[in-house]
C-alpha cells in the first residue's frame, strides 16, 4: 500500500521539527558534537594545506601569521575559541593554563620575522591543545564514547603522544 501524499501541514511540521533540531545542535551541542567541531576548527588552523615539495601541512595559522604585526595575534585570538569550548566541556584549570601557555608561546615566537613563520610549520599549538582536551576528558572519563568510536572508524584515532609545551 502506497503511503499517502504528505499534506501541507505535515510538511510544515516536519520542517519545523528539523529546524528545531538544527537550532538545538547550534545552541546546545552535545560533547561529541563540540569535539567534532573543535577537530574541524583545529585542522583548519593547523593542517588545511600541504606545501608541495616538502609535503608539510600548514593551516590558516601559518598563512595569517605571515601578515606582519597582527597575524599571530589574530590566530591567537582564534585559538581562544578552543579555550572557551574546553572550559565548557569541563576541562581542568591546569589543562586550560597549559593550553593558554601553548597559545602565548606560539604567538610570541611567531612574531619573530621569518623564523616565526618557519616555526609555525612545526609547532601546531591548536593541535596540541586539542590533544590536551582529549587527554583531560579521557582521564576524567568524560570523553564521549560515540566520539571515540567515530574517530577509530574514520582512522583519526592515534596513540596518545607526549605533549611538550
Amino acid at each position: 500500500m502506497a503511503s499517502p501524499e504528505p499534506t501541507a501541514k505535515s510538511r510544515q511540521t516536519t520542517f519545523l521539527h528539523n529546524a528545531n533540531r538544527a537550532y538545538s545542535y547550534v545552541k546546545n551541542p552535545t560533547a561529541a558534537q563540540r569535539l567534532k567541531r573543535l577537530e574541524g576548527f583545529t585542522n583548519l588552523l593547523d593542517n588545511s594545506f600541504t606545501i608541495p615539495g616538502i609535503n608539510k601541512t600548514v593551516g590558516l595559522d601559518g598563512l595569517i601569521g605571515l601578515v606582519p604585526g597582527v597575524g599571530d595575534a589574530a590566530t591567537a585570538i582564534m585559538g581562544t575559541y578552543l579555550l572557551m569550548e574546553a572550559k565548557g566541556l569541563g576541562v581542568s584549570k591546569g589543562t586550560l593554563l597549559r593550553m593558554f601557555a601553548n597559545l602565548i608561546f606560539d604567538m610570541s615566537v611567531g612574531t619573530v620575522p621569518v623564523a616565526g613563520d618557519v616555526f609555525d610549520l612545526f609547532y601546531k599549538s591548536h593541535s596540541k591543545n586539542l590533544k590536551l582536551i582529549h587527554r583531560d576528558l579521557k582521564k576524567k572519563g568524560k570523553l564521549p564514547l560515540s566520539y571515540e568510536v567515530e574517530r577509530v572508524k574514520s582512522g583519526r584515532s592515534e596513540e596518545p603522544q607526549r605533549i611538550d609545551s
